[in-house]
């Protein structure tokens, strides 16, 4: 019966404490844009990988976040700088290595600045008796190029698969590398740059102020918000926590035991609870096991959690010897807060 009711409260609670507004979320699915074809198909896919990866780890919350932005990059761009280069060779464009150099060095440096979105611009410009090539590099600009463009140029850019001058030899290597940014220029640069802040805001906000949770209770808890955690996308933190066979160490009294007898360290076992860390409110279901003589070694009950940092119980192990006890939750003075963080993010 006891149970029963402690049930029937969790129940309750979960309309009365949840709210009803979803998670913030910001899609990471780079499907915002309309692939066109080019003969750099491998470019192209690696471009699509890249743009989720980017966005995904776009809140910069951990280093691990920042090292793996910089692996793909660098193997992304080391790849398109040796496809620019054998498109464009320097006996024929001079000074394509160096602007090529420029925008392979500038994209790697993405966490000084936000330009390492941009690409190379090649422009064909034709006007009578001046038809120029161009070579251009936002935002600094310091190694643009500009030939003459004449027919020569145009064929020795016709070599490209897929082009027949250099206007469309430019397209080829704009619409395979272009993808590789789309994502993060929607959750980080335009319409999402306000909920990309407030997102960083609550994780850390979250990582100060939420419970320790087993990667067991982090699965349950994205599964209860499965329809925000269903990638590839940024996800605010839960609002509720899950307990879920929570272990951890207890310090229980039982007064009607004997002096000298009452206060003794007990292994409990949360079964099940919720925990709203933003409101600093939770509870659970808990079994307290204290081996003993004196009174029953196990007992239930349930666990009320205050601010995610102080914990307080009681447990009825039979006979009148009911027990009440504060948990010592040692995972949260040995472990890293950003590893709050860490297991959410492996299910964006």
């Amino acid at each position: 019966m006891k149970w029963n009711m402690l049930l029937l409260l969790m129940t309750f609670s979960v309309g009365v404490f949840a709210d009803s507004d979803d998670l913030t979320t910001i899609s990471c699915e780079p499907n915002d844009i309309t692939l066109n074809n080019t003969s750099y198909v491998e470019l192209q896919k690696d471009a699509l990988e890249l743009a989720t990866e980017l966005c995904l780890h776009s809140l910069h919350i951990t280093d691990e976040d920042i090292g793996s932005v910089k692996n793909e990059l660098k193997v992304f761009t080391d790849k398109a700088r040796i496809a620019y280069i054998e498109a464009f060779p320097e006996a024929s464009f001079p000074g394509v290595k160096k602007i090529v150099g420029q925008w392979h060095d500038q994209t790697n440096r993405f966490d000084e600045n936000t330009d390492f979105t941009s690409l190379i611009n090649i422009i064909d410009s034709y006007e009578p008796a001046n038809n120029r090539l161009k070579f251009q590099l936002p935002p600094f600009h310091e190694h643009d190029l500009d030939f003459p463009l004449d027919d020569k140029l145009d064929r020795e850019c016709a070599k490209i698969e897929g082009a027949s001058n250099c206007r469309t030899a430019g397209e080829q290597f704009r619409y395979a590398l272009s993808p590789a940014f789309s994502s993060y220029r929607n959750a980080v640069l335009e319409n999402n740059q306000g909920k990309h802040n407030d997102l960083v805001k609550s994780w850390n906000s979250f990582m100060d102020d939420s419970r320790y949770q087993w990667p067991w209770e982090v699965w349950a808890t994205t599964q209860y918000y499965s329809n925000e955690f269903n990638g590839p996308s940024l996800v605010a933190p839960p609002k509720v926590q899950i307990i879920f066979l929570h272990p951890t160490l207890a310090v229980e009294r039982i007064d009607n035991l004997e002096r000298g007898s009452r206060d003794s360290v007990a292994i409990a076992l949360e079964w099940a609870g919720l925990n709203w860390w933003e409101k600093g409110f939770g509870f659970s279901l808990t079994s307290l096991y204290w081996d003993r003589e004196e009174a029953d070694s196990i007992g239930h009950g349930f666990t009320l959690h205050i601010k995610s940092k102080y914990s307080i119980g009681f447990v009825h192990r039979g006979n009148g010897n009911n027990g009440v006890f504060f948990n010592v939750d040692l995972t949260e003075w040995f472990t890293d807060k950003k590893e709050k963080y860490k297991k959410y993010q492996k299910y964006f």
